[in-house]
């Protein structure tokens, strides 16, 4: 029983590690799409467009 237990304890332990780093990574790649889309629009804005209007 205590075996068991140990064995559900571990595994929790694992879980939460794993969650953890999944936000650790989740935040570095919101940062950076946060980054690209802000080097985007301020491309867009500047006039970076081509094309023109008849």
């Amino acid at each position: 029983m205590l075996n068991k237990w140990l064995n559900l304890k571990n595994e929790n332990l694992r879980l939460q590690h794993d969650l953890v780093q999944g936000r650790e990574q989740y935040e570095d790649l919101a940062e950076e799409l946060a980054a690209w889309s802000q080097r985007s629009l301020s491309g867009s804005a500047s006039g970076c467009t081509t094309g023109s209007k008849a």
